[in-house]
């Protein structure tokens, strides 16, 4: 049986470089989220004038409860707070372990695929 282990458990990374990365990360988000936001409202709209020239036609008519579209979320709080965290620490070196060097600098929060899924479905998103 093979063991895999990581290569490196953990990374000292150049405070600076660390929060480049973050609010590189952090425009990105914002960019998905509004496009991903424009693309629903449109979509919403589309929808609701179909729904209506239905309604306006069709006495018996009754629109679908649940439209299935469903609303990004913002997690733009989780990297304003870890930006602040960076430039209000003291070291000008940081030591991330490999789970927080994959949610902050990769990119990878616990939260990303469901994010994913969500702003794909806009069109929008993908990995990064």
């Amino acid at each position: 049986m093979m063991h895999h282990e990581n290569l490196i458990n953990n990374v000292k990374i150049n405070k600076d470089d660390l929060l480049c990365c973050l609010k590189s990360n952090l425009e990105k988000h914002i960019e998905d989220l509004n496009s991903a936001l424009d693309a629903r409202r449109k979509d919403f709209s589309e929808q609701v004038s179909v729904y209506a020239n239905l309604i306006d036609s069709n006495a018996t008519y009754q629109p679908p409860e649940n439209i299935g579209l469903p609303i990004p979320t913002s997690h733009v709080a989780d990297y304003e707070r870890a930006i602040k965290m960076v430039e209000l620490t003291v070291d000008p070196i940081i030591e991330l372990s490999e789970a927080q060097f994959d949610k902050l600098v990769m990119d990878n929060w616990h939260w990303k695929n469901e994010f994913l899924r969500t702003t794909s479905v806009y069109g929008v998103g993908g990995k990064a």
